[in-house]
């Protein structure tokens, strides 16, 4: 099967490793035709990744990831959609301005103990440029550009001063239950899609009622008997089909965290060349809105 599209990458604008043209031509390079940034909770990205992929031949569509954690934490991927409709615009603020909040606690918390030196927060706002959304990514990205640890080292630290203390800074903004972001999503004009369904397909009825518009059937999360039923869901219920490689894959840019091969491989991020994504007729029914009649 060939995969024209790639429709789930995320920047350094959230949680990714490559700028938007870094991805364009990583994108290009590994054979894509098309691609969508679907960064979590911001479209921050969207206009410089936009421009990328019309430099480098690529087609293009506007997205953004949301977890819903009512009902069961499950992810849906946004297309489309309008970012400046008021009550779009105003959920993805506070979302951004919530992220940043924690992942400021956290790293002050880290500077207290003496694990953070020669940074505060205000060089990693200054190394992160038209960042909204702020994670512990930024954070590495600011040790990065100023010498203070670099990228292979990281992991490591990541491991011992942020992973599980950013429970210590909880979430204080409520994000919406799942037909709630459907209907802002459909509000502003854009197609929710269920996003890496895998173990939460049981709950396909529920979603299903919530208005969901598509699921995501290749990603590297998804086994082939996962994706084999997804698609089974889609084309029994009409729903768009998408896919794309997510963190894992030359587009996560992750594989120069790891020293070798054999720690890449355990990472879980290394999958084969352009073996996920969607096909072209997929691309173009979401494209263009071209929803596949159900077969029920």
């Amino acid at each position: 099967m060939e995969f024209w599209a790639n429709l789930h990458l995320h920047s350094v604008f959230s949680d990714g490793v490559l700028t938007p043209e870094e991805l364009a031509v990583t994108a290009k390079n590994e054979g894509y035709r098309a691609v969508a940034l679907t960064d979590h909770d911001t479209v921050a990205g969207c206009e410089a990744m936009r421009l990328a992929a019309q430099n480098h031949g690529l087609e293009w569509m506007q997205g953004c990831e949301f977890t819903v954690e009512k009902p069961h934490g499950i992810h849906v991927t946004a297309y489309e959609f309008d970012a400046e409709q008021p009550r779009m615009k105003e959920y993805l603020e506070a979302l951004s301005v919530d992220m940043t909040r924690r992942t400021r606690e956290v790293f002050e918390m880290a500077r207290a103990r003496g694990a953070v030196f020669g940074l505060d927060w205000d060089d990693v706002k200054k190394n992160n440029p038209g960042v909204s959304w702020f994670c512990h990514e930024h954070v590495r990205i600011a040790f990065e550009k100023t010498g203070v640890l670099p990228r292979k080292e990281y992991q490591s630290w990541f491991a011992a001063n942020f992973k599980e203390q950013r429970k210590l800074a909880p979430a204080k903004y409520p994000k919406l239950l799942l037909k709630d972001l459907v209907e802002l999503i459909h509000s502003a004009g854009g197609i929710a899609v269920f996003a890496h369904p895998m173990y939460h397909l049981k709950y396909i009825d529920e979603i299903l009622e919530a208005g969901i518009d598509g699921i995501e059937v290749w990603h590297p999360d998804q086994k082939q008997p996962e994706a084999e039923m997804s698609l089974r869901i889609a084309e029994k219920h009409g729903l768009y089909v998408s896919g794309g490689s997510d963190h894992s894959g030359l587009c996560g840019g992750s594989y120069g965290f790891y020293s070798t091969e054999k720690e890449l491989l355990r990472s879980g991020l290394y999958i084969p060349e352009h073996c996920c994504g969607t096909t072209e007729e997929h691309f173009r029914r979401m494209k263009e809105r071209r929803r596949p009649e159900a077969r029920i």
